[in-house]
């Protein structure tokens, strides 16, 4: 079986690439970075040369090219974060397997299996990427050619060239949105947010980031891509509040991450699998907030406990360049708090060194740069610091062409965009709900004249009350009293005047002595206690009275009641209910009717305008 030595020969040149580029820094006062990118473009040409020449006489064994895909994927699946050399022989007999059978989708997916070979060679990822979209441009579906534009686009900003990459992400945010994939244009989002942070404009990538994060967390179930994708994105929102010096919200937030319980809702399939993989970010990040509280010590330990395993084969694809770049800049800068310039230099110069290697320049690559070219202007070393101005002038050349250009193009070509399309979408919106409008108008018209005309009812009612309030309040006792009638003739009612004359004097002594209070009190047990019929007592009431039996009780209960509430404030502590049942009525509804038959108002509404007019008063 002969197996290809592609990934032997880019392992080569990125082993010999900072050999190259040490040789020549003598001459990089001048010359560099020209010369080392000229040599490496040579380097380039003849390793993609010799590995297609290579892939040419690839030779598969037919024993893998039987199986199915799925049997090919899971083998690959189990070799691919190991050094196993089947790793590459399961991901090219998938693609060979696929050309052989005209597969397009599988061909697109064969070539990606072999682009993660060349994990530490973005370059060579982009050409299989490039593959990949060659043959799926022209097909209709849901995830390509968008994913292979994605990955494309995370290689180009692997190799720090972010206008590559985010003329990518648009595109593939072109091809998705084309699909209504709101799994990929939340990975874009994402992804712009990063280059957002990257040149500065923290406030629009942590808005950006806390939409995909919102996105991603209302996932029901949750597969360990989403479960990895939430943290990250987590993480890199921390970062983002670190960068904005927003370091208490950054606390806050690492601190879900740290606690996160999101692996419980991964499905079946992923559930020994968890978070253990990101981990290791959140305790970066809880290492370098460390320094804005001066615990430089607790800084390097922490960063140095977690650094080997995020830089492990595993981790690369939540853990960078950028992030390397950022921890060796805390590991710097806590050194020089502790006055310690041997590590301080040591760390200052990984950040050139990563710099040099990938050509990754970020905002914290000039900080570095300044601190070394400080450092060798105290000790009087002229060449290194003459080196260092240098290389601080190149770093601050690409920073100012490539985030000026970047700015622009984010700007342009995607916020401008995006508020064009919401534009559209409002516009839209109205013009459907314009149709309406008449309908709309008119249910508003009729609601508002029936709110009007609740509130004018209302209004009045409350008037009502407070005239009929006062009135009952500048009732004296004399007034309160009715006069009594003349007595009725014989003739009008049936019974003699003896008898009438007698019945209304023992009820003016029943109404002195409060007879009427008592709970079980009828037209009967009165009759009974006054020595007359229960016939002659109800005409005699209502013949005198103006009013039925029941009527006058109440009424006479309600006069008691109302001098009680105005006089005596231990009365009116008492519920409805209890003075209901004080005063003789069956229940508080009953007297409650009956009050309100009787004033115009609720006994509820006269307690509570007399505390008022109690605590006005006090």
């Amino acid at each position: 079986m002969i197996t290809c030595n592609k990934k032997l020969i880019f392992d080569i040149y990125f082993k010999v690439k900072p050999i190259v580029q040490s040789l020549l820094k003598p001459v990089s006062t001048f010359f560099y970075p020209y010369k080392i990118q000229v040599l490496l473009f040579f380097f380039v040409v003849f390793g993609l040369q010799a590995a297609i020449a290579q892939e040419k006489n690839l030779i598969i064994p037919d024993s893998l090219l039987k199986l199915s895909y799925d049997e090919l994927r899971s083998r690959w699946e189990q070799e691919r974060y190991g050094e196993n050399k089947y790793t590459e022989v399961y991901a090219r007999a998938y693609l060979q397997k696929s050309k052989n059978e005209n597969s397009v989708i599988e061909n697109a997916i064969g070539y990606i299996m072999v682009s993660v070979i060349f994990h530490d060679s973005p370059e060579i990822q982009i050409q299989y990427n490039d593959s990949a979209i060659a043959i799926t441009k022209n097909i209709k579906h849901k995830s390509f050619p968008a994913l292979f534009y994605i990955y494309k686009g995370t290689n180009y900003d692997e190799l720090g060239n972010f206008s590559k990459a985010f003329e990518n992400y648009l595109e593939a945010m072109k091809w998705a949105k084309r699909s209504q994939n709101k799994n990929h244009i939340s990975i874009l989002k994402n992804n712009i947010a990063i280059l957002k942070r990257k040149i500065g404009k923290y406030e629009e990538a942590k808005s950006m980031m806390k939409e995909c994060l919102i996105y991603i967390g209302n996932k029901k179930e949750m597969r360990k891509i989403d479960s990895l994708s939430y943290l990250v994105s987590l993480s890199d929102l921390v970062n983002i509040y670190r960068l904005n010096s927003q370091i208490d919200s950054a606390l806050i937030y690492n601190k879900k991450g740290l606690n996160s319980s999101i692996g419980e809702r991964l499905n079946n399939n992923d559930k020994s699998i968890k978070e253990k993989e990101t981990a290791n970010l959140f305790k970066l990040n809880k290492a370098m907030l460390y320094y804005y509280e001066k615990r430089y010590s607790e800084v390097i330990d922490g960063i140095n406990d977690v650094l080997p395993d995020l830089l492990s084969y595993e981790n690369r694809y939540f853990f960078n360049e950028y992030d390397l770049i950022t921890a060796y800049l805390y590991l710097g800068k806590s050194y020089e708090a502790l006055l310690d310039e041997k590590n301080m230099v040591y760390y200052y110069k990984r950040i050139d060194s990563l710099a040099q290697t990938v050509n990754y320049i970020l905002p914290e690559t000039k900080l570095a740069y300044k601190k070394l070219i400080q450092y060798y202007k105290i000790n009087e070393n002229r060449d290194q610091q003459l080196f260092y101005i240098n290389r601080l002038l190149y770093a601050d050349s690409i920073l100012d062409h490539t985030y000026r250009y970047l700015g622009d193009k984010l700007k342009k070509d995607y916020d401008i965009p995006q508020l064009l399309v919401e534009k559209e979408a409002l516009i839209t919106d109205l013009e459907a709900k314009d149709n309406q409008s008449s309908k709309v108008i008119l249910g508003l018209s009729l609601f508002s004249l029936v709110l009007g005309g609740f509130l004018f009812w209302n209004y009045r009612k409350r008037k009502a009350y407070t005239q009929r309030f006062e009135l009952l309040m500048n009732q004296t006792k004399e007034e309160e009293q009715k006069p009594v009638q003349e007595s009725s003739k014989d003739s009008d009612i049936g019974i003699s005047d003896s008898i009438v004359t007698e019945i209304l004097q023992k009820l003016d002594d029943f109404e002195q002595q409060q007879g009427y209070l008592k709970n079980s009190l009828t037209l009967n047990s009165l009759a009974k206690e006054l020595k007359t019929n229960a016939n002659y007592l109800s005409k005699i009431v209502n013949a005198n009275k103006h009013k039925s039996f029941s009527h006058y009780i109440n009424d006479l209960r309600i006069e008691y009641v109302v001098t009680q509430l105005k006089s005596n404030s231990t009365f009116r502590k008492y519920t409805v209910k209890a003075i209901a049942n004080e005063i003789g009525f069956k229940s508080p509804d009953a007297f409650s009717k009956a009050f309100y038959k009787s004033t115009g108002i609720y006994p509820s509404y006269f307690i509570k305008q007399l505390e008022k007019q109690t605590t006005v008063t006090t």
